[in-house]
């Protein structure tokens, strides 16, 4: 991240297909700003179009299948020793 600009985008999600808001951190950070009476929308970078296309919402339909994707899954742990990959040595 590079907050030079002293900006922020932050993806609305889902994951980061969503859009980008952007937060201006000089303004927000002053002392004088007074959130009560902030009513400006934050500009924004709009949403990937897989999102409108119907994409993602087939790819849920579908189960969003990966391995190792969801807690739950059936998919071994990469952490977990197996006992063949070293031939059972501790």
């Amino acid at each position: 991240m590079d907050a030079t600009a002293r900006v922020l985008w932050v993806s609305e999600g889902p994951h980061l297909a969503g859009r980008f808001l952007r937060f201006d951190l000089a303004r927000l950070l002053d002392p004088a700003f007074d959130p009560a009476r902030d009513t400006a929308e934050p500009k924004a970078l709009p949403e990937d179009p897989l999102l409108t296309r119907g994409d993602y919402a087939a790819w849920e339909r579908a189960g969003s299948p990966h391995p190792g994707g969801e807690l739950g899954s059936d998919a071994a742990d990469p952490s977990a020793s197996d006992g063949e990959r070293d031939g059972g040595a501790p």
